[in-house]
């Protein structure tokens, strides 16, 4: 140790001088179980340790002049920088009883060495001492400065975990847990004082180096914490730490359990969600050792996968991490992530987990198709459901200025995204087509009596039509004789229609004007003669007349009878003549009662 430059100064504060190699071999045992490093022999806790090593106690006497000399050797310690100390020895009883202590006095706070070593602890000084060796005395308890409320007090157990019977009881007088640990104080190994070889020794005084040399270790790889948290977690990781009793206070601690204790504790981690992926950030203590490995759980999953393992190179101290993830494809919120820490083989926990809630990536549906006519526009804004959602159209790669009303034809694209910056995209497939032109509405006039083509005043091949008149559809568009105004709506082959009106009036000035009509000549035609079946009497006059006719027979008998009321024009009177008999009769027609003609007839 010497050799190596560990060995940073000593003294004497009973003698006064530097020299203290000679005096007593406890401390040289003491020292053996923190500093030896005879590898495949002899280890001690913390082998590379520099140190300072002091004498404060006179074993020839036993005075209260020896804890102002341990008070003194801690204020020494704390000029020069000093982390831990570890004190092998206490004081309970005195050469003068006059100054002997009672276990009242053992209340933390009494003593000088107890005060002494409360300051040394505010100073930052981590102060390690022995329980005490009166377990089986009258005494029993812990005995100063190990009572003070500020420091480690150590138990002596086996190997096994078996207390020893020596090692003092607590709790302190005013009922703190003491011992606050314990460490191997029975048949500890320690250095033979002669020989310099490994030997057995018990007490608390090989318990206590043998924890500071532990804590050293501990405090060295976590040099961010001070020293009550070195001791408390030293007390939590004990196999006591839930039900400490006043043997062994809060246990043996499991130095692996502080160890990643204070790994969690200096554990710090953070996530951003933006993008539609989580940015996981963490700040842990590592070495090329140590790798994280980051899991993940979906809702609807049962177990963790692994999906990310981070390493590093270099000295155990504080690096930051990122991962990210991406979050496009996860249905659903509640995403858990874990982070496990791996040390070398034998060692694996979890840091701690995160569950991150996003907004999922939106569904637009499917793509869509629509078409309008010309001057029409298309709302683009109402094709898919975005409420809530960030949209941006655009059209060949160029952003759309008013997406709510676009005139020209081309697939216009949407990204629409949510507050996570989970985004999707959808397309509109959008035809503006041209509407017919018909022209200007029409005005025509006609004669009364004729009628009108109007399937003739506008273009419209290759369009399908349709005339209405007072709403009403019209039958013959190609022949209308009513006046009124007829709208026209003709639709093309993609569904744009146009509309014109015709206005038609009747105007009678348009009419020809007719000659005056010829008169109809009066006359009466008899035929056939000779007749079989029917007589055909034809009688033309120019104004209504009563007509009547009359059949005689040879012997002036009438045969036949019958007076009509004629309209002016031809008439045409048809008379059976099958049921009567063959001969001569005469037909005679009557015209306004005037006989005006007799015709001799031969029935066949």
């Amino acid at each position: 140790m010497r050799n190596n430059g560990q060995l940073l100064g000593t003294w004497d504060f009973v003698t006064g001088n530097a020299s203290v190699n000679e005096d007593n071999s406890h401390g040289t045992s003491c020292l053996s179980t923190i500093a030896a490093n005879m590898p495949g022999v002899f280890m001690g806790t913390a082998p590379k340790t520099s140190f300072y090593l002091y004498r404060t106690e006179d074993v020839a006497s036993e005075y209260p002049v020896e804890e102002q000399n341990w008070i003194a050797g801690m204020e020494r310690a704390d000029s020069l920088g000093v982390d831990i100390s570890s004190t092998s020895l206490g004081y309970f009883t005195f050469d003068n009883p006059v100054f002997n202590y009672t276990y009242a006095n053992m209340d933390g706070n009494t003593t000088m060495s107890a005060k002494g070593a409360d300051l040394a602890a505010k100073k930052g000084i981590l102060c390690v001492l022995a329980a005490g060796n009166e377990g089986q005395s009258s005494w029993h308890f812990i005995i100063t400065p190990s009572d003070a409320d500020s420091v480690m007090a150590v138990g002596a157990v086996s190997v096994a975990g078996n207390v020893g019977g020596f090692s003092s009881y607590g709790p302190s007088s005013d009922g703190q847990i003491k011992p606050s640990v314990a460490a191997v104080g029975v048949s500890a190994v320690v250095a033979n004082p002669t020989t310099g070889q490994p030997s057995f020794g018990s007490g608390t005084s090989y318990a206590c180096p043998n924890m500071a040399g532990l804590t050293t270790c501990l405090w060295q790889a976590f040099p961010e914490v001070n020293n009550m948290r070195i001791i408390s977690v030293m007390q939590e990781s004990g196999t006591r730490a839930s039900n400490p009793n006043d043997r062994v206070g809060y246990g043996i601690p499991d130095m692996k359990k502080a160890f990643v204790k204070l790994i969690k504790q200096l554990y710090t981690q953070q996530s951003a969600v933006a993008n539609c992926g989580v940015t996981l950030q963490w700040m842990a203590k590592t070495d090329s050792v140590i790798s994280i490995v980051v899991e993940r759980k979906l809702p609807a999953e049962t177990n963790y996968t692994a999906i990310n393992t981070q390493t590093s190179t270099g000295a155990f101290q504080s690096r930051n991490f990122s991962f990210t993830d991406d979050l496009r494809n996860f249905p659903t919120t509640g995403v858990t992530y874990r982070f496990r820490m791996n040390i070398a083989a034998d060692t694996s926990f979890y840091l701690d987990s995160m569950l991150i809630n996003f907004t999922p990536r939106p569904n637009l549906g499917a793509d869509k198709t629509t078409a309008v006519c010309n001057p029409n526009t298309v709302n683009l804004t109402t094709q898919f459901t975005t409420a809530g959602l960030i949209t941006n159209w655009t059209l060949g790669g160029n952003p759309v200025a008013n997406p709510a009303s676009v005139s020209v034809t081309g697939l216009y694209q949407l990204i629409a995204a949510n507050n996570s910056g989970c985004a999707d995209t959808a397309t509109v497939n959008v035809t503006i087509n041209p509407k017919p032109n018909l022209g200007a509405d029409l005005a025509v006039a006609k004669c009364t009596d004729s009628t009108k083509n109007l399937t003739t005043l506008f273009n419209t091949a290759g369009l399908t039509t349709a005339w209405t008149l007072g709403g009403n559809a019209v039958a013959n568009p190609a022949a209308v004789s009513a006046a009124g105004t007829y709208q026209l709506i003709a639709n093309n082959t993609a569904g744009c229609a146009d509309t014109a009106t015709v206005t038609v009036t009747n105007n009678q000035q348009l009419c020809p004007v007719n000659p005056p009509p010829v008169p109809i000549p009066d006359q009466i035609t008899i035929s056939p003669n000779p007749v079989k079946d029917n007589l055909s009497i034809k009688v033309v006059r120019a104004a209504a007349s009563k007509i009547g006719i009359t059949i005689h027979n040879a012997a002036g008998q009438i045969v036949y009878n019958t007076i009509n009321q004629q309209a002016a024009g031809q008439t045409i009177y048809s008379i059976p003549m099958k049921k009567i008999s063959g001969g001569v009769y005469f037909v005679t027609v009557r015209v306004n009662d005037k006989k005006e003609k007799v015709k001799k007839i031969m029935r066949q």
